[in-house]
């Protein structure tokens, strides 16, 4: 792990991080970009080091995302470190719309994404809310974004949404 990170250690991305991953001006290679996306808040460092095996060591990147400001431990002090409140979900749809939504997500990402959409379903399939799903469809848009680009990623979210009714 980089620096005196502990596989236990936690990231969120700060405001800055979060506009880095909508505007792309630092201009990160895609592995650091990789993993800012996947820094959410929750999942622990040694979690997230498990599911990116394939890129190798995650300490460059790390300090690179560090010293630009674009994350922060949870538990630091910096403001734009906070995790966004999850939003509140409004009247749930019958819970087969909400399945066949999460369906379609699954569908697709793979569909996009080939084996490594694997890395993205779980969050998806735990989602037990339109609100839950759609905040994971966002941070999967994220991704198809980085690799299928900005259209793709506009397509996948809309599908999902047409799902919902």
């Amino acid at each position: 792990m980089a620096g005196s990170f502990t596989p236990d250690t936690v990231f969120a991305k700060t405001d800055k991080g979060r506009t880095e991953v909508a505007t792309r001006q630092a201009g990160l290679d895609a592995k650091t970009r990789m993993l800012l996306i996947m820094l959410d808040g929750q999942t622990p460092l040694g979690q997230l080091a498990q599911k990116l095996t394939r890129l190798g060591d995650l300490g460059p990147c790390l300090e690179e995302l560090l010293a630009l400001e674009l994350i922060a431990p949870v538990d630091g002090v910096h403001q734009g470190a906070r995790p966004r409140a999850a939003p509140v979900a409004g009247k749930a749809p019958p819970d087969d719309k909400l399945e066949a939504a999460r369906r379609e997500a699954l569908r697709r990402l793979h569909e996009l994404l080939g084996p490594d959409a694997d890395l993205f379903a779980p969050g998806l399939e735990a989602a037990g809310s339109v609100a839950g799903l759609l905040e994971q469809v966002q941070r999967v848009a994220d991704v198809v974004r980085s690799v299928a680009g900005k259209g793709k990623a506009e397509e996948y979210v809309s599908q999902v949404r047409q799902r919902l009714g």
